[in-house]
């Protein structure tokens, strides 16, 4: 069974990477705008109203309020990862020592005979990139060529090229043949993977069990260990579902998530959040209402030009909320 079943065209990603925000995390950022206009009119009616009939602004008030903003702005740059994903595509590099199975995994992900499979080792002598989605993510993958020594010229250039596309992934999928023990070139692979994010495929469980996945997950701890039988199909819907939950950390789809896909928008939550510290490190201090403002200001400022809204709001939220001057 190949991923072709599981995925369709994304559209999805490339409507939302273009308009920047989707539904849920346009309304998110609506919302940070408004708990910040409550919190900026209670400071202009504290600071220019003092005889008004009002509820006074008190310091433990304030830094309540803009720890909750600040949290609510971090929840959203958070998601600026994986908006980079969904905007670029996830990098993905299969490696592994020679036919352990990684051209058999690129044909069942690509559903076609798109590298050749032969049991002579180092088959694949360069590094084979095709674009490709997985429940919905866009994904850039890259078939590389075994990882071994070798006095062959051209496989060495292959292989140097493996290596550079392991350096530049999102992901790695190590295949693995689990009927083997491990070898050498399995070990130096393990030892360059680090504490990088990894899902281990042991292939060929259809010729017996001997590498086990306690025995990876000691070598690789932050490891997700799938079990295969490339050649008979078996494995792949594992890996889509693995590949799903590594993106989204078992969140819920993307159409109705909260994600950041745009850098500028980053950017300006990374202003605004550096906005929101500042004050609260202000209103911890006891400084004057004037000072807080002028950052809690900045704060909505930035978050304003993601969706277009303006310092004149203020002033209209104050007479709204508090009905000044009847």
């Amino acid at each position: 069974m190949n991923l072709r079943e599981y995925a369709a065209n994304s559209k999805q990603a490339v409507k939302l990477a273009l308009s920047g925000l989707n539904g849920l995390t346009s309304k998110y950022v609506y919302e940070l705008s408004d708990a910040l206009l409550d919190v900026i009119s209670q400071i202009e009616v504290n600071i220019d109203y003092p005889d008004e009939d009002i509820e006074e602004m008190t310091y433990s008030k304030l830094e309540e309020s803009l720890e909750n903003i600040r949290i609510k702005i971090r929840k959203l740059l958070s998601t600026a990862d994986t908006g980079r994903i969904v905007r670029e595509g996830l990098k993905v590099s299969i490696v592994g020592k020679p036919n352990v199975g990684k051209s058999s995994l690129m044909n069942a992900l690509m559903g076609e005979n798109r590298a050749i499979v032969t049991d002579i080792p180092g088959t694949t002598r360069d590094t084979i990139e095709e674009s490709i989605t997985i429940k919905n993510i866009p994904i850039i993958l890259t078939d590389t060529a075994g990882i071994h020594a070798t006095d062959d010229i051209i496989e060495q250039i292959g292989i140097e090229k493996s290596k550079e596309s392991f350096n530049r992934s999102d992901l790695i999928i190590f295949v693995v043949d689990g009927s083997r023990t491990l070898e050498k070139e399995d070990r130096e692979i393990i030892d360059h993977i680090g504490d990088r994010k990894v899902i281990v495929l042991l292939n060929k469980q259809d010729k017996g069990s001997v590498t086990t996945a306690s025995e990876i997950s000691q070598l690789i701890p932050q490891a997700v260990i799938l079990e295969s039988a490339l050649l008979e199909g078996k494995g792949v819907e594992d890996l889509a579902n693995a590949v799903e939950e590594m993106v989204y950390g078992g969140q819920v789809s993307q159409s109705e998530n909260l994600l950041v896909t745009n850098v500028r928008h980053k950017n300006l939550l990374d202003e605004g959040e550096r906005c929101m510290v500042d004050a609260l490190g202000m209103a911890e201090m006891r400084q004057p209402l004037e000072f807080i403002e002028i950052d809690v200001n900045r704060c909505y400022e930035a978050l304003g030009e993601i969706i277009g809204e303006t310092a004149a709001d203020i002033i209209d939220k104050v007479f709204e909320r508090f009905c000044l001057g009847k």
